[in-house]
């Protein structure tokens, strides 16, 4: 198939309708029509609409398993496209239907301790994207499945580099307007796909920070302060040296510095530093899977505030996230190793004892309304049952009222032999 040809040599003409839309509509898939399906909860109004999407893959035909391209996948969304154009050229719209990446599409999976996709059986997992109703956003997807057919072309010798999400945006701002827009629809198309963002060929600028005596791409990380992750990278690049034996997570970028000078000692205990500066985006999650799965290091542990935001971070490494269940990175042996309420009792004390009142007091905040609402929202999550420890210091958290940050325990030398020795107990 070619780029112009098909469904793609719409895309000049759509371009140019304007109209609202809203973000979350999501899609891919076969037409058929919805008289088929008299027991199917649609809407009321059906007076502008005469078909209906369905995924093209059922949940036991996922493209790693039946061995079905990207390339195979885009060319059998725009070739049902096409036919139904050409096929029923009275029909008042034609749609097409992503995958919704909502709470209610995914499940706990007790047997994984990971948050996966549920199968792609119901129609109310998809939102639907018509065109003419939806103009832009039905553009949008057209556009970005044009973009994705054309990296992913067999006349692409060598293979390209991975596209950026920054650089699709940039392929036409005036339609895509943000880039939160592109990101939502390359992670729906990939969900819909049961594709990895990766096997898409797409990855996000990097960001999260990495330490230690590993080579990612023929890239050495053990110099001073480490480096940035790259945003993609595969599997059999990444060669660790063979006394490394753990992983730690750091929340914040300052505390990553601060360890990553103590050089020495980090080096010397066989660990490596992963850093996501804040919430983890995907390819620091991707590096820990890999470390921790493929690449047999032991031990995993997360260093985060005494604080809802805290708890998350360290869950989206444990289990996983809602929106990303498809790429399927949840490493479940991550365990907590600080800040934790032992921790925070020990800065109280130290600080009520000293004459001054000391610095750590100081650190204590007041939870805030939407602390706490955050803590007991994470009370609720299905994963909670699986971690005792971690309801309790939620619990304490809320009953005393108070967080506290992990800088409050920074000292020097001594903050890294607390680490490190944090580390050594954390459980595999």
């Amino acid at each position: 198939m070619e780029d112009g040809d098909g469904i793609f040599g719409l895309l000049d003409e759509m371009e140019g309708i304007e109209e609202d839309w809203a973000v979350g509509c999501e899609g891919g898939g076969e037409i058929l029509d919805m008289d088929q399906f008299p027991d199917w909860d649609f809407p009321s109004d059906r007076s502008n609409v005469s078909s209906f999407t369905i995924p093209l893959l059922t949940p036991s035909s996922s493209p790693a398993a039946s061995g079905i391209s990207v390339l195979a996948c885009i060319e059998n969304t725009i070739t049902s496209l096409t036919t139904t154009l050409t096929q029923t050229p009275s029909a008042s719209s034609v749609g097409i239907s992503l995958h919704s990446r909502r709470p209610q599409t995914t499940y706990f999976s007790p047997h994984t301790s990971s948050i996966l996709p549920l199968p792609h059986t119901h129609p109310s997992h998809f939102t639907n994207t018509t065109f003419p109703r939806n103009p832009r956003q039905f553009t949008c997807i057209l556009t970005l499945l044009s973009i994705l057919h054309a990296h992913h072309s067999p006349t692409s010798t060598p293979p390209p580099p991975p596209l950026t999400k920054r650089q699709i945006y940039y392929h036409n701002p005036t339609l895509f307007r943000t880039q939160r827009n592109v990101d939502h629809l390359l992670d729906s198309l990939a969900a819909t796909f049961r594709l990895t963002r990766q096997d898409l060929g797409i990855c996000a600028a990097g960001r999260g920070l990495v330490y230690g005596e590993v080579y990612i791409e023929g890239a050495y990380f053990g110099g001073e302060g480490g480096g940035l992750i790259p945003p993609s990278f595969a599997p059999e690049s990444v060669i660790l040296a063979a006394d490394v034996g753990s992983v730690l997570l750091v929340e914040k970028e300052t505390i990553f510095r601060a360890l990553s000078s103590l050089r020495s000692g980090i080096v010397q205990e066989g660990l490596v530093m992963l850093c996501g500066k804040g919430y983890p985006d995907l390819s620091t999650r991707r590096l820990l899977f890999l470390l921790r799965e493929k690449k047999g290091v032991e031990r995993a542990a997360t260093l985060v505030d005494f604080d809802p935001g805290g708890v998350e971070i360290a869950a989206t490494y444990k289990f996983g996230s809602t929106l990303l269940a498809h790429e399927r990175v949840a490493v479940r042996g991550v365990e907590v190793i600080g800040v934790l309420s032992q921790d925070l009792v020990s800065l109280i004390t130290s600080a009520n004892a000293s004459a001054a009142g000391g610095d750590g007091g100081a650190a204590v905040t007041a939870l805030t309304p939407r602390d706490r609402k955050k803590a007991l929202a994470l009370l609720a999550r299905p994963w909670m049952l699986t971690t005792p420890s971690w309801k309790v210091e939620i619990q304490r958290m809320l009953f005393w009222g108070i967080k506290c940050e992990v800088e409050a325990f920074y000292s020097g030398a001594c903050f890294a032999r607390w680490v490190l020795r944090r580390v050594g107990k954390a459980v595999a």
